[in-house]
């Protein structure tokens, strides 16, 4: 709980932080050899599914379950993101503006990555472990019905699981005590779907997967977030990966040279107007 109030009495001090801000290339190949290490934990993982599963058994029924949805309620879309933005008021109230920036980007991280994640399992078609339908993998489509959204078919990735990763990974930007904070709430929030019943070991293992791959992948956009003196729609844009470099770019194209801008300018010639001083009102 420390971590956390430390993370969000944040006032831009990130010597503590993951370096992640590498270049594009190396950027690349942090994102191909996690992309790699994910699929075979999950291939792994798929294969001890059942037995995993099984294990459930061994903690006590009634306190295990109500622990378990606690922890998954708080990773509902509606009560998270209500919840920070509440955080979100309270911090500016409190002129804390470089901590509620901090919730803001934690909040569109796991929007972000909760996206992400729906579309993939909408696509995917998989069988959640405990619903009465034949269990499988059946894309958009089954039997000539489209199923895409569908409670029954929409296991993998597991969405409560993606979006908290999301939402958690991005306190890595500020230290790494407040980074694996996060991540322990990701992890805890993974056992929920899991004890529940609502998820395979697999699901929510790819969950993480995918939101580590999504935060690594927009650490620098989340930084220059971080970064902004003000936020706006336009601010958000201009933060994107190379906006704010074609801005620039555009704005340097389209300025006069500097003899044009000289003559346009009333007494920046040499000679030209009057060579008061700051006193010369006084005279």
């Amino acid at each position: 709980m420390t971590n956390v109030i430390e993370a969000l009495e944040w006032q831009g001090d990130r010597s503590d932080s993951i370096p992640l801000e590498a270049t594009p290339k190396g950027r690349r190949r942090l994102l191909g050899g996690l992309l790699l290490a994910s699929i075979l934990m999950v291939l792994a993982l798929s294969q001890a599914d059942n037995w995993i599963r099984l294990q459930r058994v061994l903690l006590p029924d009634r306190p295990a379950h109500i622990a378990a949805e606690v922890v998954s309620r708080t990773a509902d879309g509606y009560c998270l993101f209500t919840v920070a933005g509440l955080v979100v008021l309270g911090l500016q109230r409190a002129q804390r503006r470089r901590a509620s920036r901090l919730v803001m980007v934690m909040v569109l991280g796991g929007v972000l990555t909760g996206l992400v994640a729906n579309v993939f399992r909408s696509l995917i078609g998989r069988t959640r472990p405990e619903v009465p339908v034949e269990q499988g993998w059946y894309g958009p489509i089954k039997d000539g019905h489209w199923i895409a959204g569908q409670y029954a078919y929409s296991s993998f990735p597991s969405g409560h699981t993606s979006a908290a990763a999301g939402f958690g990974l991005v306190l890595f930007l500020v230290g790494r005590r407040a980074g694996f904070a996060g991540l322990a709430y990701a992890v805890l929030v993974a056992w929920s779907r899991v004890q529940l019943g609502v998820h395979r070991p697999s699901d929510v293992a790819a969950g993480l997967c995918l939101g580590t791959l999504v935060f690594v992948a927009m650490a620098p956009t989340y930084t220059r977030w971080l970064t902004l003196p003000k936020v706006t729609l336009r601010t958000l844009r201009d933060g994107l990966p190379g906006t704010s470099r074609q801005k620039f770019a555009s704005a340097a194209a389209n300025r006069p040279p500097a003899a044009a801008r000289s003559l346009e300018t009333p007494g920046a010639m040499t000679g030209s107007g009057s060579c008061e001083g700051p006193d010369s009102s006084a005279r």
